[in-house]
């Protein structure tokens, strides 16, 4: 599928700069609109002369009425940029989803897209979370997981699947070209323990160790405390998350998904 005008809307600031390179290489023109800056409805961005979407955010509302105004405004595709965190939930029977509510709302946003499905193909990408855009409720140093302690750092006993800035722009280029109507596609580069991770981004005579269960359950009593103080609302059920997600190994392969999307007849 070829598109001659694709709009990027995106509802926080984000380096796009990757994605449009790509686009540029293609010779496919492109707009990108962030909604923090726009005054106006979400409905008045996707009135603009484009005929394909790529939309980051995370905002159910918002996502059904972009992707409403890109099926009555007659744009051929859209793709909604989601969390890999929604993979995990389905292999996990969505359990993860009962517990917590960014990966709910992760849900939710997909299943508001889908919702226009139809003459305008509608297509899902999941992505692990890039370096630095992790939710407020995750503990981070340096850009990834983990806690930062003077002399040395600490991380959790799991890893993740991860994903490169320029490799989450080839996946989007990917599914815009070539994802299918109503279906998730789960992209992803590799596979890495957080304690490799971290090892990676810090300097060689600073130790990395893995944290105990027990340090895990006293960092979420107090991290619930604080937000409570502060009367902040966590998208993470803490307990769960120090002693339970972040523990977890959460990969996947993506080979599969690859051959899919026809990587390499896209020269990706």
């Amino acid at each position: 599928m070829e598109f001659k005008n694709v709009l990027i809307l995106t509802e926080t600031v984000i380096n796009t700069a990757l994605l449009t390179a790509i686009f540029d290489e293609k010779q496919i023109k492109y707009e990108t609109v962030c909604l923090q800056n726009i005054e106006g409805s979400v409905e008045s961005c996707v009135n603009s002369a484009c005929d394909g979407l790529i939309y980051f955010g995370r905002n159910a509302e918002n996502v059904e009425k972009a992707f409403e105004a890109a099926k009555n405004g007659g744009y051929r595709k859209a793709v909604l940029v989601s969390s890999a965190l929604s993979y995990a939930d389905r292999i996990s029977g969505n359990k993860l989803s009962e517990k917590h509510a960014f990966i709910k709302n992760s849900n939710a946003c997909e299943a508001a897209a889908l919702k226009s499905a139809g003459e305008t193909v509608v297509a899902i990408l999941e992505t692990p979370f890039l370096d630095n855009c992790f939710p407020a409720d995750y503990p981070v140093c340096n850009g990834a997981v983990g806690f930062d302690c003077k002399k040395i750092a600490l991380v959790p006993f799991g890893g993740s699947a991860v994903i490169s800035a320029e490799g989450a722009a080839k996946a989007a280029y990917a599914v815009l070209i070539n994802g299918e109507n109503g279906v998730v596609y789960p992209v992803c580069e590799d596979n890495r323990k957080y304690k490799d991770l971290l090892k990676a981004k810090m300097p060689e005579n600073k130790p990395v160790y893995e944290f105990p269960e027990e340090f895990s359950q006293i960092v979420a009593f107090f991290k619930k405390l604080k937000y409570k103080k502060q009367k902040k609302t966590a998208e993470f059920d803490f307990k769960c998350l120090y002693d339970g997600l972040l523990h977890d190994n959460l990969y996947f392969n993506a080979d599969e998904v690859k051959k899919q999307l026809k990587y390499e007849e896209l020269g990706l």
